[in-house]
């Protein structure tokens, strides 16, 4: 009678602590499925990956208008986000433009803030132009790896912080293309 309530004892902990983990788990990660190729060749469509949610995070201390915490993106950073004009549709992209910067794209060259910028990650389309755009306050400009089949920022205009949902940390499938992400 003892030895089976101890196996009761002990089954009951391990599912309280394997659900435990689980939401743990899913409060900090999501897990994001690319559709399409705006990012290769560095994220290919299929691939899964796993994003960080507490990435961004600000955490204020209540009545107080204190920030305790405060993570916003940073250039080259990969994020995903729910798309400006379909916020039930998340997308990712790299974030080239912060709050305030200027961008402007000619010949392919990205210039942030009149400096172009050295994108080791992508390769230059020389017919893409656009127009200087300000990035305003708590919103970023992000464009796609593969600027001739992306539909970014040069399209709809700037994300707003609210609508980032994380940072793509790790690409766990297909298991060959298995990688830590890293921001440009």
């Amino acid at each position: 009678m003892f030895r089976i309530r101890s196996i009761v004892i002990e089954m009951a902990e391990t599912i309280l602590f394997a659900t435990f983990a689980f939401l743990i788990f899913n409060t900090i990660f999501q897990n994001y499925k690319v559709e399409g190729n705006s990012m290769t060749p560095n994220i290919k469509h299929g691939e899964h990956l796993l994003v960080n949610q507490l990435a961004y995070i600000n955490l204020k201390v209540p009545l107080q208008h204190q920030i305790i915490v405060s993570n916003n993106p940073s250039r080259g950073d990969i994020v995903i986000f729910k798309a400006p004009k379909n916020t039930k549709k998340n997308l990712i992209k790299r974030v080239i433009g912060l709050p305030g910067d200027t961008v402007e794209i000619i010949h392919g060259n990205v210039f942030v803030n009149g400096t172009k910028l050295t994108e080791t990650y992508t390769q230059r389309n020389l017919n893409l132009h656009n127009p200087k755009i300000k990035v305003s306050e708590n919103n970023y400009f992000v464009l796609g790896d593969n600027r001739s089949a992306s539909n970014d920022s040069r399209d709809w205009g700037t994300v707003p912080i609210k609508n980032i949902s994380g940072k793509a940390w790790v690409t766990y499938w297909p298991f060959t293309s298995f990688s830590i992400e890293k921001h440009g």
